[in-house]
C-alpha cells in the first residue's frame, strides 16, 4: 500500500480545493453559495453580509485602540501550521509568527511575516481615526 504525504494539506498553494473555496470565482458552486450567504437573513433581521461588515468594523476598532496604546494583538489564520502558533499583529502594522506557551504565558518569536505597515491590519496605521485614538490615550 502506497503511503501518501498529507503534510502539505494545510498549504493552500498545493491544495486546489482550498483555493476554490477561498476564491469563489474559481468554483461556480462556491459562487452560488457565496451569493446566498450574502443575502441570507438571520433571526435578528440582518443579512449575513451586514453582520460580517459589522464584525469587521468591531475588529478594526479593537485593533485601532490597541495600536494607539502601543499594544500587539494575536490571531490565528492559515499561516499558522502548528498548534499554539499565532500571528502577532504589531502596533507598527507588521506581523510576526510566534509560538505561545500557555503554561508560562510566554511568547516565543519564530520569524517576521510582514514588515511594518504591510500586515493584515497595517492599513489601520494610516487610518484617520488613529490620531483620535492616540490623542485619547496620550498622557
Amino acid at each position: 500500500m502506497e503511503k501518501k504525504d498529507h503534510s502539505a494539506s494545510r498549504d493552500s498553494a498545493r491544495n486546489p480545493l482550498r483555493d476554490s473555496v477561498r476564491n469563489p470565482a474559481q468554483n461556480p458552486r462556491a459562487m452560488e453559495i457565496e451569493e446566498k450567504r450574502k443575502s441570507y437573513v438571520v433571526h435578528s433581521g440582518r443579512t449575513v453580509e451586514e453582520l460580517t461588515t459589522a464584525s469587521r468594523m468591531v475588529d478594526e476598532e479593537l485593533y485601532l485602540e490597541a495600536f494607539a496604546r502601543g499594544l500587539s494583538l494575536v490571531y490565528v489564520d492559515e499561516r499558522c501550521h502548528r498548534e499554539r502558533e499565532m500571528i502577532l499583529a504589531r502596533p507598527d502594522g507588521g506581523e510576526d509568527l510566534i509560538l505561545y506557551h500557555p503554561e508560562s504565558a510566554k511568547k516565543e518569536f519564530l520569524r517576521e511575516l510582514k514588515p511594518a505597515g504591510e500586515g493584515k491590519y497595517g492599513y489601520l496605521i494610516a487610518d484617520p481615526r488613529m490620531e483620535s485614538y492616540k490623542a485619547k490615550y496620550r498622557g
